[in-house]
This record gives C-alpha cells, sequence and structure tokens, in this order.
C-alpha cells in the first residue's frame, strides 16, 4: 500500500495534493503559523527518498501553491530546511 504522504516521487520530492491537504487544513482551522516538515535543500540531502526538497522550480511552484493558501488565510508559513549527510 503506497504511503500517502510521500513527496510527489523520489525523483521530484514536490509536495503533492496531500500536503496541500494537511497544511492548508490548518490555515483554515486558525493556525496562526505553520511550519512544513523537513525539506532537503539537495537531492543527496534527503532523510529519506520520499522527503519533500526545494532545489528546483518544480518544487518551488508546488510550495507556492501551499504558501498562498497559507498567507490568504492570515497564517504565517515556515519551514524546516534540512540536509542529511
Amino acid at each position: 500500500m503506497p504511503v500517502l504522504r510521500r513527496a510527489s516521487g523520489p525523483a521530484t520530492g514536490a509536495p503533492g495534493d496531500w500536503h496541500f491537504s494537511h497544511y492548508t487544513s490548518r490555515a483554515a482551522g486558525g493556525t496562526g503559523l505553520i511550519l512544513v516538515e523537513a525539506t532537503a535543500v539537495s537531492p543527496e540531502g534527503r532523510i529519506s527518498p520520499a522527503d519533500l526538497g526545494l532545489w528546483n522550480d518544480t518544487q518551488a511552484g508546488a510550495f507556492r501553491r501551499i504558501t498562498a493558501f497559507l498567507k490568504e488565510h492570515g497564517t504565517t508559513p515556515g519551514i524546516q530546511l534540512a540536509h542529511a549527510n
């Protein structure tokens, strides 16, 4: 059975619909600050192959969708940058 919270695939690291629903549902509920889970800054920096990433335009675009919603609902978005060795 697939893990639903995986990023859109091991090669992309882009947040998908699960991430959008997870984070935006909290913003709609009135949360003031939402920190997105550990997100790698390079493909080699992922803790696991399913981790989110933020090293290319595809990933940035997927995060932009979440960030826009959070801001529209008065939530301050943040991200936990991570790099595993």
